[in-house]
């Protein structure tokens, strides 16, 4: 003869494969605990971090001085004026570096930037717009950037400190 066995459903309670009985209710708040403690160190771990990568942001060179165009696509700049029928001094651009600005001079003016320092680099932003982004080479000591002309020709400019 077969015979079945049933079992009364306890409520809260679940039937461990030991034959023990455990509350149900007891293990969900242990879990949602763990769930809130873990949470909580994720939060504060990546609030470290954040703090942390804030903290390092800033750029870890010296940029301060007047800094002039030295080439131009790679072609040195008395060799591009050369080439152009005008003097170095119509192509070039000093750029002079104090702390948190900086005014760049042509022959056509002058415009005063902020300088935000980055990692590997400067943004110089008038207005709040980005105006130029420059990369920084420390084994050189030079500073490169790209301009587009209105012929949408892109033209590397490398400045060297003076």
């Amino acid at each position: 003869m077969t015979g079945t066995v049933t079992a009364k459903a306890l409520p809260n309670y679940v039937l461990l494969g030991s034959g023990e009985m455990q509350n149900n209710k007891q293990t969900n708040l242990e879990e949602i605990k763990m769930k809130k403690i873990k949470m909580l160190t994720v939060t504060i771990l990546a609030v470290v971090m954040l703090v942390t990568m804030t903290a390092c942001g800033g750029s870890s060179f010296d940029l301060d001085g007047t800094w002039n165009v030295s080439t131009i696509n790679g072609v040195a700049i008395d060799e591009v004026a050369a080439a152009a029928g005008v003097e170095a001094e119509m192509l070039n651009t000093m750029w002079v570096f104090d702390g948190e600005s900086v005014t760049g001079s042509t022959v056509g003016g002058e415009q005063v930037m902020v300088v935000d320092a980055k990692d590997n680099g400067v943004d110089l932003s008038v207005e709040g717009e980005i105006a130029y982004s420059m990369v920084y080479d420390a084994e050189a000591d030079t500073l490169t950037y790209s301009m587009m002309s209105p012929e949408e020709v892109v033209y590397e400019y490398v400045l060297a400190r003076s």
